[in-house]
C-alpha cells in the first residue's frame, strides 16, 4: 500500500524567488562569445564532447522574418522513403520563403484576375506553375556531418521566456525544509544526479517492470533497440541512497550553505538586469501572443549564424574521423537532448494559443521523494520535462520525445573509405496517410508518464506528451491518470525490489515470465512463497492492460513544421541545412 506524504510543498510551482530557503540569484547573461553547447546541460555535452555550439549574438528586432506569417503546407506531404521529398524540410526553414511567397501571392492574384474567371482550370495551373518557378531551393537529404544543434532554442534562452517559470540556480539553495523540496534542483545539476543513486526513477522503472526483456518486449511491441534487460536497474537500486532529510541537507546543500554565507538575496538591480536580458531574447507580438493572428507566445530574436555552423562543422569533422564507431549513437542521443527545449517551446506555444496568455510552463526537478511505500525499501523518483500550469490551477506534467531525423546509411569500400554519404534523413511520418493516428504513446512510455503523474501528486490527473520531428511536425498527445494501473505498477516494482535487489540475486532474462523448470536454484530462491503460474498470469494481464492504455489517449493536435518555433537564419532568404558539410 502506497501513501503520498508531503508531495506538494507550500511554495511548490510558485516563482523560485518566493521559495523558502532558496536564494534566487539570476545569472547575468553573456550573449557575445557564448556557445550553444554552453547552454546545454553538462550531461548532454558529455555524450557529444566534440559537438559544441557556437557564438550567438543577440538581436533586438526581427523586422523581415516574422515566423507567424509563414506559408502553410500539408504535413502529410513528407516522408518519401526514397529520400527525395524536401518540401516539408523547406517549410521548416520557412522564414526564407517569406519574401518569395509574397511575390508568388501577388503574381497569382494577377493571373487569376485575368484568366481565372474564364477558365478556372487554367487559372489553377497558372498558380501552381508560378509557385513552382519561385519555390525555395531543395534541402539535401544526405550528408556526412549532421547538425545536432539544428535551429535549436537552448534551455538557457527558454528560461527567459515570459511564460516560462525557471528553477533557481542550484548553488542558491542552501537548505531544504522537506523531502519534496529536492524538486528545486535543476536537471543539469550535480545534486540532481546524486539523488538518483539507489532510487527507482522512470528510466529504471521500465526495466524493473520487465518491459525491456525479450518476451515482454515482443508482447508490448517495444523496438529491439530498446531491449536492455533489468541488470542496469538492479545495479542502480543496490547502491546506497539519500533517504532522510538530514542526509539530503548534508550532501546536497552543505556546499551551497558555505558558499552563500555572507551573501544577500537578489537585489533589484540584478532582477532589472535579468529583465533586460530577457527582452533581448524574446519580444512581444503586436496585440500580444496567443491570439488567432500570432502562432507563438513571443518572438524569438536569436538567429542562426553561419560562423556558428562553421565552428560546429570543424568539430563534427574531427569527431567523424576520430570517433567513427560511436558517431551514430552519439548523434541520436545528442539530438534528443539538444532539441528538448525546442519541443518544450512547441507545447508552450500550443497551450498559450489554445488556452490563453496566462498559461505557464514551469521547470521542475525530481518529484516523489516524499512518497512512502509501506513495508518496502523501494524509493521512487520522477522528473518530468516540465509542468503546464493552467490559469484555473490545473497542472499537467509534460514529457517530450524528439525523433532524430538522421540515420546511418553510408557504406565502406575496400579502402575503408565511405563510398557515399554516411547519413540520410529518415521519412519521420507521425500520422498515417488517411489522417488516423499511427502511434500515440508507446507502451514502454506508459510507466514513465504514470509514474510522473503519481510522483507529482494526486492533483495531477493527466500528462502531455510531445513527439517532435525535424521533417513531419509534432504530435501533442494527452494521456489520463489511471490509479488502478499505477497500483499494479507499484506491485511489480516492489516485487523486483524484494525478489532481486533485497536478496542480492541478479534478475534472469525474462524475469516475471520465466518458467520454473527453466530457472536456476538462485532464481527460484528469489521468488520463495510465490505461485509462479499465478504470478505469470497476473503479469501477462498487466502487459495487456498496458497495451490497452496505449490506445486510450487524446491526440490534441498535429502541429505542422511552420508552427514549430525554431531559431531562424541570420541571413534573410537563406535556408538552414540539416547537414553541416
Amino acid at each position: 500500500m502506497a501513501t503520498e506524504v508531503c508531495l506538494i510543498p507550500s511554495q511548490a510551482l510558485s516563482h523560485p524567488s518566493h521559495s523558502v530557503g532558496a536564494k534566487w540569484k539570476p545569472k547575468k547573461k553573456q550573449m557575445k562569445g557564448q556557445t550553444v553547447s554552453s547552454l546545454i546541460p553538462s550531461q548532454v555535452q558529455a555524450s557529444s564532447s566534440h559537438i559544441e555550439g557556437s557564438s550567438m549574438e543577440a538581436t533586438k528586432s526581427l523586422s523581415a522574418q516574422d515566423d507567424d506569417s509563414l506559408p502553410t503546407s500539408s504535413p502529410s506531404s513528407s516522408g518519401n522513403p526514397n529520400g527525395n521529398d524536401t518540401g516539408e524540410v523547406a517549410i521548416e526553414h520557412g522564414e526564407s520563403t517569406r519574401s518569395n511567397g509574397i511575390k508568388n501571392i501577388n503574381k497569382t492574384k494577377k493571373k487569376k484576375s485575368n484568366s481565372g474567371k474564364k477558365n478556372g482550370k487554367k487559372g489553377k495551373n497558372t498558380k501552381k506553375n508560378n509557385n513552382n518557378n519561385n519555390s525555395s531551393p531543395q534541402i539535401r537529404r544526405h550528408g556526412n556531418f549532421p547538425d545536432v544543434f539544428w535551429r535549436c532554442v537552448p534551455m538557457e534562452h527558454l528560461r527567459q521566456h515570459p511564460n516560462f517559470v525557471p528553477l533557481p540556480l542550484p548553488e542558491s539553495i542552501d537548505h531544504i525544509a522537506e523531502l519534496e523540496d529536492i524538486r528545486w534542483f535543476r536537471q543539469e545539476s550535480w545534486q540532481w544526479d546524486a539523488i538518483h543513486e539507489g532510487r527507482c526513477t522512470t528510466s529504471q522503472a521500465v526495466a524493473a517492470l520487465g518491459f525491456l526483456e525479450p518476451k515482454a518486449g515482443r508482447i508490448l511491441g517495444v523496438p529491439r533497440s530498446f531491449h536492455r534487460g533489468g541488470m542496469g536497474a538492479y545495479q542502480r537500486l543496490r547502491r546506497p541512497a539519500l533517504r532522510t532529510l538530514e542526509e539530503m541537507n548534508a550532501v546536497l546543500c552543505s556546499q551551497n550553505h558555505n558558499a552563500s554565507s555572507g551573501h544577500q538575496s537578489t537585489s533589484s538591480q540584478q532582477l532589472q538586469q535579468q529583465q533586460e536580458d530577457s527582452s533581448i531574447i524574446w519580444l512581444p507580438y503586436r496585440g500580444g501572443g496567443g491570439n488567432t493572428k500570432n502562432q507563438f507566445a513571443s518572438r524569438y530574436c536569436i538567429p542562426v549564424d553561419e560562423d556558428d555552423r562553421q565552428q560546429r562543422r570543424q568539430e563534427m569533422k574531427h569527431q567523424y574521423h576520430h570517433s567513427s564507431n560511436v558517431l551514430d549513437y552519439s548523434v541520436r542521443m545528442t539530438w534528443g537532448n539538444t532539441q528538448e527545449s525546442t519541443a518544450l517551446l512547441t507545447a508552450l506555444n500550443y497551450f498559450v494559443q489554445q488556452v490563453g496568455p496566462d498559461v505557464k510552463l514551469c521547470e521542475i526537478g525530481m518529484c516523489g521523494a516524499g512518497v512512502q511505500l509501506e513495508g518496502s525499501k523501494l524509493l521512487l523518483g520522477a522528473t518530468p520535462d516540465g509542468v503546464i500550469c493552467h490559469p484555473g490551477g490545473r497542472k499537467e506534467i509534460l514529457e517530450v520525445k524528439n525523433h532524430c531525423p538522421f540515420f546511418e546509411s553510408g557504406m565502406r569500400n575496400n579502402n575503408n573509405n565511405r563510398s557515399q554519404s554516411r547519413f540520410a534523413i529518415r521519412p519521420g511520418k507521425l500520422l498515417a496517410s488517411d489522417g488516423t493516428k499511427k502511434a500515440g504513446v508507446f507502451p514502454h512510455y506508459v510507466p514513465q508518464l504514470m509514474m510522473e503523474m503519481y510522483c507529482m501528486g494526486p492533483e495531477c490527473q493527466s500528462a502531455i506528451m510531445v513527439r517532435q520531428t525535424a521533417t513531419a511536425g509534432a504530435l501533442i498527445i494527452r494521456i489520463y491518470r489511471d490509479d488502478e494501473w499505477i497500483q499494479e505498477m507499484l506491485y511489480w516494482l516492489q516485487r523486483f525490489q524484494s525478489d532481486y535487489v533485497d536478496t542480492g540475486t541478479p534478475p534472469p532474462p525474462n524475469f516475471f515470465l520465466v518458467e520454473p523448470n527453466n530457472s536456476s536454484e538462485e532464481e527460484e530462491t528469489a521468488g520463495v512463497g510465490v505461485d509462479h503460474n499465478a504470478s505469470r498470469a497476473r503479469y501477462r494481464k498487466f502487459l495487456d492492460w498496458t497495451i490497452d492504455l496505449e490506445s486510450k489517449v487524446d491526440l490534441l493536435d498535429h502541429v505542422p513544421n511552420n508552427r514549430i518555433q525554431r531559431a531562424h537564419s541570420a541571413t534573410p532568404g537563406t535556408l538552414v541545412d540539416l547537414f553541416l558539410d
